[in-house]
């Protein structure tokens, strides 16, 4: 099983998280986009699941620190994301917290 946080639910993003992942992330929706390295962070994120329904390879990396508008916006990074590229083989998008 694998999880999205998200602002809303957009149905194509490759990027989720393990369930490992969520756990640790912190409850603040400003240091956990910091974590994640959102460019724009919502007030709260919906959590979203999907499990895969055949045999699958995915990738996973860890996500990279950086900074927009000189500076600006600062982004730790350091998370591990999860890229799905075949979502056929995955269920849909099930919402299952907030």
């Amino acid at each position: 099983m694998f999880l999205r946080l998200a602002a809303n639910q957009a149905k194509n993003l490759p990027y989720f998280m393990s369930e490992e992942m969520l756990e640790p992330l912190p409850r603040d929706p400003q240091e956990a986009g910091s974590l994640l390295g959102l460019s724009q962070v919502p007030s709260a994120f919906d959590v979203y699941k999907i499990s895969t329904t055949s045999k699958v390879s995915v990738y996973e990396s860890t996500i990279a620190p950086f900074s927009l508008n000189g500076g600006e916006y600062l982004r730790s990074g350091g998370g591990t994301q999860i890229l799905v590229l075949d979502r056929g083989k995955f269920t849909s998008p099930e919402l299952v917290g907030e």
